[in-house]
């Protein structure tokens, strides 16, 4: 049972680890052509609500770095992994455009896209645009 309990954790950590380093796959190929896609909603945030996000992304940041050194001090296995997950969750959720409008007093466009034809739970995008 140890033995299995080793694997599991390493298999874990390895897949956690590869999905920070391995850039996600495009799964459309441009030879067979891009899905279309349809505009499912329009909004924009306002300069404060930019400012807010920034701020946020910016904690999410600090606190992927931290969780990272954290990691390699804490010892206890199911410990380390349950920190390098929360750390990566942190790092994905980290939006630069975010940062950069705030840092220019803009708003923020957020287009909400999705395949036409149908819907997967990985298939809906957001495109983030900053506007004055």
């Amino acid at each position: 049972m140890k033995n299995v309990s080793k694997k599991f954790i390493i298999a874990t950590t390895v897949a956690l680890g590869l999905g920070t380093v391995v850039p996600l796959i495009n799964t459309t190929s441009a030879a067979s052509g891009q899905e279309k896609r349809i505009v499912i909603d329009t909004y924009y945030l306002s300069k404060q609500q930019v400012k807010d996000m920034a701020a946020n992304a910016e904690a999410l940041k600090t606190f992927s770095n931290a969780s990272h050194t954290l990691s390699k001090i804490v010892k206890v296995p199911a410990a380390k992994v349950a920190i390098l997950a929360a750390g990566m969750s942190a790092s994905a959720a980290y939006r630069q455009e975010f940062v950069d409008a705030a840092k220019k007093n803009q708003r923020v466009k957020v287009i909400v896209t999705d395949y036409a034809n149908y819907h997967t739970s990985y298939s809906t995008q957001l495109q983030l645009i900053p506007v004055n």
